[in-house]
């Protein structure tokens, strides 16, 4: 089950790239690889990025590092990259949750914008 709402919520909190800066092309790039189940679905690990620094990601993982630890520290960083490293099944019932949630946080970041 593709839990699609999650990636439309990281473009629309974050509004621009995260590495860059740029606002146009916005996928949802993962720190991590999202085929780490505990940590695809984690805000922390997903930020919107362009076209471009999400390809460059794939071979230049050190850019969004900086970032990343730029942003939310060293510490952060250790936290989140440990718990990748676990594995984690998700039920059809836990992907049906995560979907309700992020289709709350999705319209009342909208909601807000718009007052």
């Amino acid at each position: 089950m593709n839990v699609k709402v999650f990636s439309e919520y990281i473009r629309a909190r974050d509004g621009r790239c995260f590495t860059c800066g740029s606002t146009e092309n916005l996928p949802c790039g993962h720190l991590f690889s999202r085929t780490s189940l505990i940590t695809r679905y984690d805000e922390r690990n997903s930020h919107a990025q362009c076209n471009g620094c999400n390809l460059r990601h794939e071979f230049d993982f050190a850019v969004y590092e900086y970032a990343f630890v730029n942003c939310y520290g060293q510490a952060e960083y250790d936290r989140l990259k440990a718990l990748h490293y676990k594995s984690i099944k998700y039920s059809r019932a836990e992907l049906i949750e995560l979907i309700g949630i992020y289709k709350n946080k999705l319209e009342e970041l909208c909601r807000e914008r718009n007052n």
